[in-house]
């Protein structure tokens, strides 16, 4: 029988406040569909039997105070569900739809053996599993035909009671798979929505996803964890918040460990030392990290929305350890996800001011705080954090032991807010390296320190704190060395950095893997000026990391320490190719910006060893380059400009997440997240810390590059503002209010309204980068003779930074060079206003008032320079020994002048010309020559390899001799040599750069005397220059012979100077072979004139080949070279054509002497 309309009507809106759950309208609306419908009799009564259940619960509720919040607590291994209901309180109902059940259709039956088996589970009787699955055993669940309305509801309803039935049958597979089915039903049909549909799929994901983290399946506990979030989005914002929030809990675990265990798998697989190292690069892959980052920034944002949502502020004694560990798990996600932009430790800085207003004097959260300041680089408020936190770990250890209890478990600590002493000293660890290595405060360091020892020592066992200790040792050793090259004190400086190398070495006992720690003990070794300990340590650190630019760095530097300027230039090479910011395409990198400012760094030693090498040329080709890498490195950063993806303000929620899940679980990503959101509200409302806000930067921050001819590109005068259409770097105080998110081709780094101690420092490193740069110009340009362009490039490097001392020495020497002494010293004294103890002008101005016959002054500003910061400066201790030689103290002279040699030239193992003084019975005594005479010692063992039978056959008294450097005792005063150890090849090298010197000296010394000049000040004028543009200045002088305007070219010198120098230009070497040639063939004697010719023949403009007759068969091959080294090679090759032409004529020949 057709219903009426009326009871269609009536049927309909029966249906709907059944799936709104309006409960109160069910009675009268039954009564009238009954009335209206005799065959309505069963899905009335359903209705009613719904009502009934909904009120027993309620009633339940109340009575045992049951509310959702208790979902907070559940666990995998135990789900909780809604108190059970009495049997009887439903038991009416129940028989009065049993009654009439017959006699409805057989849809209405279905529907009704559903909720019937949903009553049974609610209820607390002991056979509730077998009425269920008695209700349901003839039911399809799914349907083969989906239906619609709330009989869809109904449906996802049976397979949630099916799927609870079997769990409590510990039938869990079979219970997952009923409430995945729920699942895809739900997600197949999103046009079907209703409030207890909601209810019903909710329970459904919930159970299984916990059901799947239970059974350890991760990947497919993420997939009903996904399932979960998508469905969340449809639900009304305050819909089951405590489920919810346990739900992300858990989707944030699974989702990172099995991430982690997928690393472990590729690491163990492909071989990589570090998991941060491997980051799948499928963009379609499972763990694809800019996707697998963005899915873990919705689940910590969602997660803080519910929990804070359903959390109060605790009261007295009591702790919110869920807001702590949610804080922790989300530090912990981040750290395996790797740092991120600066946007991002902003952003986490922010998600534990949050905490900290849903916590009261957390030590716990403190601790994650400061941590995070720290990486952050607000060091000031760092410091505020670590204060609080010291003071609220004192406060809780009065409690603890004014308390009674034994130790506690991690999750009693964790419940109770409670720090562990590792954690402690994890944290004393953290404060010793941000005083000692960000803020250089080494003694507040060393306290830490100190503190850090006594809870390790007293607290934790030593297997277990291996890190940490290693960690102290290491940053008591950077402060120990900070506070070495601080020290004015002469005596205390041996014995700190006696205790920074002892620390250090520590570190490496317990670490022995570390590189850092090598290239720190390096690092201190070279400042005690152990040059092969150092080398030999800082190879070390290069074994363990290649790339890490820093130790490629301070291996060059040690190089050229030694003179060894072409190794150097070699390793450098090397160094700079391990860097990402070498290669050729910058567009898509991953290198950071700490990477190329190290990068950078190295490049500008390069350019300073080609300088010393090939000359000024050479080292000018390469400025360009590095002003335009300045740009690249120092520019903008992308990721510290745009929003974090972990930003709460840029989450979503929409209808549909962001992240889609593909028919496989493959998850990509929908599109790009919106600006806004009402996440947005809990940044504004929700607390957060006092960081400034981030304004676009300005467009004046350009720099232009300075091309091959710099006389167009920069201003005409030091004063002047600069050309039309290009914009200069202004200084720091005009740029102060620049932001870093500013997008701009900038010269200097972008600056915040309210800078982090970090970008402070980032920016005075600029600025003093690229103060070395022009500086750098200026020095090229000034040994070039480009006296325009020298002053230009320093009025450029002060319109960068006019605090910078380095600047005005450098403008002081630019004004010697133009012998204006006057100005010259207005500018050192800018200079030492600036920085007091700036080691190169104190060293400069003490030899001005050498110079000047100002002795006492002279002696005062370089005894403050060597007993402070340049106590390592070699030549402040030359001048100083000149200054004590000056004055009759002859004694501190010697002192002065031999420090001076030991820092500076001789090196273990370097090659040194002696002059024979004495000879004794343990040894002979010498003189070096090359370093001003001073003594040393050839011990008797050092003499010769063979048994001594005659010393006087060795060694005699007056001889000259090439001998190596075996040790230096600095106190005692003592230089050890060897003979033995010389092998010929290196006497050779020796003797020659011993001639050619001494040739130059001899030289320069003549015309000073002819030219009435000085002769240390035409060395700087002339011999300097040709020593730093051809690797020695009798190279240079040779080549004048030939082309006086190509070597004297850039050196202002009068031309009566350059005619002497030409005049006093080197003699040519001879050389000579003597050789027997025959032939007893038929026409010998024309055999051996036509070999004569061919290697004659082989003569060079520079090297004319001669063969002489001597006496026959012998005869005498002569030739005469500027260049030694050419000149043999001209007549080993001579030598070789005639032995090849005799011998095609029978003949022969035999090199008696060459």
């Amino acid at each position: 029988m057709a219903m009426s309309v009326k009871a269609q009507t009536i049927e309909r809106d029966l249906q709907n406040a059944r799936a709104k759950a309006q409960y109160s309208a069910f009675p009268e609306l039954t009564r009238r569909y009954v009335k209206h419908n005799k065959d309505g009799i069963v899905l009335a009564n359903t209705a009613l039997l719904e009502l009934a259940i909904v009120e027993a619960e309620n009633a339940v509720s109340r009575t045992q105070k049951w509310t959702q919040a208790i979902s907070l607590d559940d666990t995998p291994e135990l789900i909780t569900t809604s108190p059970k209901i009495k049997q009887a309180s439903v038991q009416e109902a129940v028989d009065r739809l049993e009654r009439v059940l017959s006699k409805g259709t057989e849809e209405h039956q279905e529907y009704a053996a559903i909720v019937l088996a949903r009553t049974a589970m609610a209820t607390d009787a002991p056979d509730r599993v077998q009425r269920v699955a008695h209700y349901l055993q003839n039911i399809q669940l799914p349907p083969a035909k989906i239906p619609t309305g709330y009989n869809f509801a109904l449906v996802i309803c049976g397979l949630t009671v099916k799927g609870m039935a079997l769990e409590e049958e510990d039938r869990i597979p079979e219970a997952i798979v009923s409430y995945d089915n729920a699942s895809i039903l739900a997600q197949a049909n999103p046009n079907e929505r209703s409030d207890e549909l909601h209810a019903w799929v909710e329970n459904a994901l919930y159970r299984a996803s916990l059901l799947k983290m239970r059974q350890r399946d991760l990947i497919a506990a993420t997939r009903s964890f996904r399932a979960y979030h998508g469905q969340a989005l449809q639900w009304s914002p305050n819909f089951r918040l405590p489920r919810r929030s346990t739900i992300y809990q858990y989707y944030s675990q699974a989702l990172l460990s099995s991430y982690k265990a997928f690393l472990s798998q590729s690491i163990a697989t492909n071989g990589i030392s570090s998991i941060i190292e491997y980051v799948p690069l499928n963009e379609q892959s499972q763990f694809y990290l800019p996707t697998l980052t963005q899915e873990t920034a919705q689940i910590h944002a969602y997660w803080e929305d519910a929990l804070y949502a359903v959390t109060q502020f605790p009261k007295a004694d009591e702790k919110n350890w869920r807001a702590l560990a949610m804080i922790e798990q989300i530090i912990e996600d981040r750290r395996l996800l790797g740092p991120g932009s600066d946007a991002d430790k902003r952003t986490l800085v922010e998600t534990i001011y949050r905490a900290s207003q849903k916590t009261f004097q957390s030590p716990r959260i403190l601790r994650f705080l400061f941590l995070a300041l720290v990486d952050l680089g607000q060091y000031d408020e760092a410091v505020l954090a670590l204060s609080s936190y010291l003071d609220m770990i004192k406060l809780n250890n009065k409690v603890k032991n004014a308390s009674e209890g034994g130790e506690l478990s991690n999750e009693q600590r964790s419940r109770q807010d409670v720090e562990s002493e590792r954690d402690i000293a994890s944290v004393m660890v953290a404060g010793c390296r941000l005083y000692g290595k960000e803020l250089k405060k080494p003694s507040e360091a060393l306290l830490y320190a100190k503190e850090a020892f006594e809870i390790i020592e007293k607290h934790l066992q030593q297997e277990d704190a291996q890190e940490l200790l290693s960690d102290v040792y290491k940053y008591q050793g950077i402060a120990y060395g900070l506070q070495a090259s601080r020290a004015h004190e002469p005596e205390l400086r041996p014995g700190l950095f006696s205790k920074a190398i002892e620390s250090i070495e520590k570190a490496i006992e317990i670490s022995p893997e570390s590189f850092d720690t090598h290239y720190y003990h390096a690092y201190h070794l070279a400042e005690t000026r152990d040059i092969p300990k150092a080398i030999l340590a800082v190879k070390q650190s290069l074994n363990f990391n290649a790339s890490h630019i820093p130790s490629w760095h301070l291996l060059t530097l040690l190089l050229s320490s030694q003179k060894d300027y072409e190794r150097a230039l070699n390793v450098c090479a090397v160094g700079l190719k391990e860097s990402e910011w070498d290669l050729p395409n910058l567009d898509e990198f991953t290198a950071s910006r700490q990477e190329g400012e190290e990068y950078l760094s190295l490049r500008i030693t390069q350019m300073a060893l080609q300088n010393q090498l090939y000359g000024p040329e050479a080292a000018l080709e390469q400025q360009e380059v590095l002003f335009s890498l300045y740009t690249k490195v120092f520019a903008a950063d992308p990721n510290a400009q745009g929003e974090s993806v972990y930003d709460v303000r840029t989450i979503s929620r929409g209808s549909h997440s962001e992240l889609e899940l593909t028919a496989n679980g493959t998850i990509v990503m929908s599109g790009r997240p919106r600006a806004s959101s009402v996440l947005s509200s809990r940044s504004r409302n929700g607390g957060g810390s006092d960081i400034g806000t981030m304004t676009a930067g300005g467009s004046n921050n350009t720099l232009e590059v300075p091309k091959a001819n710099y006389a167009a590109s920069v201003t005409s005068s030091i004063g002047s503002s600069g050309s039309r259409g290009r914009r200069s770097i202004p200084p720091p105080s005009a740029t102060a209010t620049h932001s870093t998110l500013g997008r701009s081709m900038l010269g200097l780094p972008p600056q915040v309204n309210r800078p982090t101690a970090k970008s402070i420092q980032q920016t005075a490193k600029a600025n003093k980068i690229l103060v070395t740069l022009w500086l750098m110009s200026a020095s090229t340009f000034l040994k070039l003779g480009r006296v325009d362009d020298a002053i230009k490039a320093i009025g450029e490097a002060e319109r960068v930074d006019a605090s910078n001392p380095d600047v005005w020495y450098q403008l002081g020497l630019f004004h010697l060079s133009q012998e204006d002494a006057e100005t010259a010293s207005v500018s050192f004294s800018k200079a030492l206003a600036l920085e007091p103890f700036h080691v190169a002008c104190l060293t400069r101005v003490g030899r001005n008032y050498l110079e000047a016959g100002s002795l006492e002054m002279a002696e005062g500003v370089l005894g403050s320079a060597t007993k402070s910061q340049g106590w390592d400066s070699a030549e402040a201790w030359f001048y100083l020994g000149k200054v004590f030689e000056a004055s009759d103290r002859l004694t501190r002279a010697k002192e002065c002048l031999w420090y001076a040699l030991d820092l500076e030239s001789s090196r273990v193992d370097d090659l040194v010309m002696v002059n024979v003084r004495q000879i004794a019975e343990m040894g002979a005594y010498v003189e070096l020559l090359e370093y001003n005479n001073i003594d040393g010692m050839i011990l008797l063992s050092e003499l010769s390899r063979r048994r001594i039978r005659s010393i006087q056959k060795l060694i005699r008294v007056g001889k000259n001799e090439v001998v190596v450097v075996l040790r230096v005792d600095k106190e005692k005063g003592y230089i050890d040599l060897s003979k033995r150890r010389v092998s010929a090849t290196d006497i050779i090298k020796c003797e020659e750069r011993y001639n050619k010197s001494k040739a130059v000296h001899s030289i320069m010394s003549t015309v000073a005397k002819k030219e009435d000049k000085d002769l240390e000040k035409l060395y700087e004028q002339l011999a300097w220059p040709l020593y730093a543009k051809y690797g020695h200045a009798y190279d240079a002088f040779k080549v004048a012979l030939n082309e006086p305007e190509k070597v004297f070219e850039g050196l202002e010198i009068p031309e009566s100077t350059k005619e002497e120098l030409r005049r006093l230009t080197p003699q040519p070497v001879k050389i000579r072979a003597d050789i027997e040639v025959t032939c007893f063939d038929y026409e010998g004697i024309d055999a051996i004139k036509t070999a004569f010719k061919e290697a004659e023949a082989v003569s060079l403009p520079d090297v004319p080949i001669r063969v002489k007759l001597v006496a026959p068969p012998l005869y005498v091959m002569i030739t005469n070279a500027l260049d030694k080294q050419l000149g043999i090679d001209t007549m080993e090759k001579a030598i070789a054509v005639l032995e090849e032409s005799i011998k095609k004529s029978k003949g022969n020949m035999v090199t008696k002497m060459s």
